[in-house]
């Protein structure tokens, strides 16, 4: 066997660095070398050469040196066809991650962007409510639940708990945070109950990956619908109570269940003056149903 690279011959014509050539060469991938018994320097085979190109080649493609070593070892070239094939189902899944990832960043855009003009226009023409029945559509979420009161923190706590389940399972959400309150008013009476009840905290998702107990789904709904500004603490309730005043006086009978999609709201940001709540009271005939 011919050794007649020297190690700057090597690195240059390989393009890697002196450094890179002596972790190679630590990590078995390079079996071509050979000390010059006069000045002690290595030198490098043909076949030194060509072993250099093939784990370039292979870490351009972004196999590990351990990936690169079982597959340089066996004599034919099998184990790279297999450990290729491999690797195409890995990043197949990689890029379907990626594409919902850019679907999320996407709508999450889109929304602040209609929610801004939305608040924009709320400020320009006044203060004045308007109400619509609208269809709530159907959603795959995440769901956590507790007992608290109407106004109060406990569903900002429990936001963290949320998030925190996400990042546990690796989650890919698709829309803005939803909290469902049952039982909270009477809309007959159109008062609120100051006794604890029950509110569902609730993200919708692209997809689960692993087993998730905390998988839920929303049933399509017909609400009556509105919009909140602002820090909830300082008029949610009263708006509250003039939608379902609102819905007495024009005919709508309505449940005792709310939900109310956040479009602005803590995990876009802290300031509670640019919060943006959609609030929804689902028809009397309507229930709100978490699978």
């Amino acid at each position: 066997m011919d050794y007649k690279y020297s190690t700057s011959d090597i690195c240059k014509l390989c393009g890697i660095s002196r450094k890179q050539l002596r972790y190679y060469e630590e990590k078995g991938l390079i079996k071509g070398v050979k000390r010059n018994d006069v000045n002690n320097y290595r030198y490098y085979s043909d076949y030194a050469f060509l072993e250099l190109m093939s784990i370039r080649e292979f870490r351009r493609m972004e196999f590990s040196i351990e990936e690169i070593r079982d597959m340089l070892v066996q004599p034919g070239v099998s184990a790279i066809r297999e450990a290729i094939k491999k690797k195409i189902f890995i990043e197949k899944d990689r890029l379907n991650r990626s594409l919902l990832l850019y679907e999320q960043y996407n709508n999450r855009y889109l929304r602040l962007t209609n929610t801004i003009s939305m608040l924009q226009d709320h400020v320009s023409e006044g203060n004045s409510p308007k109400y619509e029945v609208i269809e709530f559509e159907a959603k795959n979420v995440i769901s956590v639940s507790s007992k608290g009161t109407f106004i109060g923190n406990k569903e900002i706590e429990e936001m963290a708990k949320l998030t925190n389940i996400i990042d546990e399972y690796d989650l890919i959400t698709s829309g803005p945070v939803i909290n469902i309150f049952n039982g909270h008013f009477d809309s007959v009476a159109c008062e609120f109950s100051d006794d604890p009840h029950e509110i569902n905290l609730c993200m919708p998702v692209v997809e689960i990956r692993t087993p998730c107990p905390y998988y839920k789904r929303i049933k399509a709904v017909k609400v009556l619908s509105t919009f909140y500004f602002g820090d909830y603490l300082v008029g949610l309730s009263e708006a509250y109570i003039d939608m379902l005043h609102w819905a007495k006086e024009n005919g709508y009978r309505l449940s005792n269940v709310s939900i109310e999609e956040w479009l602005i709201g803590p995990l876009d940001t802290f300031r509670r003056e640019n919060w943006v709540v959609k609030i929804m009271i689902p028809l009397e005939d309507q229930y709100i149903i978490l699978d």
